[in-house]
């Protein structure tokens, strides 16, 4: 969508302007900790309410992170392979943005229902499953079908959904 391509596009710039600016450069820490602030803040900023559910989104945010781990494999002389980031990510110690947005969302669920954020309606419009009976569905949530993409993927569907699953 539009909001992806402005938060890609901006991320880009950024990681331009880092990568023009840090020739001389040769700290693995120093070039994580300007990733970290000036690229992924751009990229994670408010991402429990936008988070991406479209695969091509998904992939095109993930691809930002890809350039800035192939540009860092150069800079610090470490072989890859061609587009199997995994390796370096693991080096750089770095996880997939993906996996940051499930944390995040898991985060902002468990902080909501430990009353460390103060949302009395929010917190309304989670329904806890109690079943009657002894039952195999471990799960905690009882979500709304909803019949749309739009509708499935409500922020607050879309992390309760993330935790019956976790819980599976």
């Amino acid at each position: 969508g539009h909001h992806i391509d402005i938060i890609v596009s901006k991320s880009l710039k950024v990681l331009g302007f880092i990568k023009r600016n840090t020739q001389l450069f040769n700290s693995t820490r120093c070039l994580i900790t300007l990733y970290n602030s000036l690229v992924r803040s751009i990229l994670e900023y408010g991402v429990v309410i936008w988070h991406p559910y479209l695969f091509n989104d998904i992939l095109r945010i993930e691809r930002v992170q890809n350039k800035f781990l192939a540009f860092a494999a150069f800079k610090l002389n470490i072989p890859i392979s061609s587009h199997d980031y995994a390796p370096i990510r693991d080096l750089l110690n770095i996880e997939t943005l993906t996996a940051r947005r499930l944390k995040a969302d898991h985060k902002f669920l468990s902080s909501l229902l430990s009353n460390s954020i103060d949302a009395p309606e929010l917190l309304s419009s989670i329904n806890f499953r109690v079943p009657l009976y002894a039952t195999r569905n471990p799960s905690s949530f009882s979500i709304p079908t909803r019949s749309t993409s739009y509708g499935q993927n409500h922020p607050l569907y879309r992390m309760l959904h993330s935790s019956n699953s976790i819980l599976l």
